[in-house]
This record gives C-alpha cells, structure tokens and sequence, in this order.
C-alpha cells in the first residue's frame, strides 16, 4: 500500500476512536451507537465495520489507545527517577496529573472498566490486554525495585 493511503486509513481509524472515545465518556458504552459514532466521525457506518468488527472490538481499541497513553506518560515520569519508591510514587502522582487534565478520557476509561469481552481472539481486544500486561509490568517492576532498594 503506498503510504499516502496508509496515511489517510490511519487518519480515520483516529477520527473514529475520537468519535467513539467522546460518546462513551459522554452517554456510557451502552449508550452509543455505530452509528453515532460513524456520524461523529464524518465516516459511513459500514467504515466503522473495515476497522472493527462489531462494537466490542471499537470499544477494546479505544480502551488499549486510552490505556497506552497512560502508560506513556508514567513511563515519561518514572524515568525522571532513580529509586523504587519515587517510581512508585511517580506512577501514581502520573496518572492522577493524566486524569486531571483530560477529564473526557477519565469518564471514557471509567465507563470502559466495566467492559466485558465477548471474543478474545479479536486483535483490537488482544491489543487492549497486552497495553493493559504492560502497565501491570510496569508497576511491578517500580514495586519490585522499591522492595530491593528496601
């Protein structure tokens, strides 16, 4: 595919996540639509179902987008620090500072807590559980550090 193409198909799965992310924040998971979200969009419905094949697997992507921009920036504070605990610390501090100042993602990723996979095998849900594996190894890893700095 020559990049131009891939550029656009990139720029549109986003402008459905941006859609899909501010829906849910705004009237939960069971209330939005494919449609809704195609309209927020600006794409047709059946676009949505070229990227995600139903709604479970919209909502698992925007909930591993969401998901891997919290583990960016704790890793962006972590990494300001030496010591096990003052990672700890950072983690926390870190996605407090995310929330607080994206109150839209923290109403989407509450509401997203809630979501229950109906197929794992799906790669936007496989995606979700390996962002969510690499937060969990994050933390342990800071805890794990603070243990052996004592």
């Amino acid at each position: 595919m020559i990049p131009r193409m891939q550029f656009k198909k990139e720029k549109k799965k986003m402008a459905i996540l941006d859609a899909a992310e501010k829906i849910i924040a705004k009237r939960g998971m069971a209330g939005m639509t494919m449609g809704q979200v195609a309209d927020a969009a600006d794409v047709a419905t059946g676009t949505l179902y070229l990227y995600f094949k139903n709604k479970g697997s919209l909502l698992a992507a925007v909930n591993a987008r969401l998901n891997r921009e919290v583990n960016h920036y704790m890793q962006q504070k972590m990494s300001l620090h030496q010591a096990g605990s003052e990672k700890v610390r950072a983690m926390g501090q870190a996605t407090v500072e995310f929330f607080m100042g994206n109150p839209q993602k923290w109403k989407a990723v509450t509401e997203l807590y809630q979501m229950k996979f109906q197929d794992p095998q799906d790669p936007h849900v496989q995606d979700f559980l390996e962002v969510t594996d690499e937060m969990v190894q994050m933390m342990a890893n800071g805890y794990r550090q603070g243990i052996k700095d004592g």
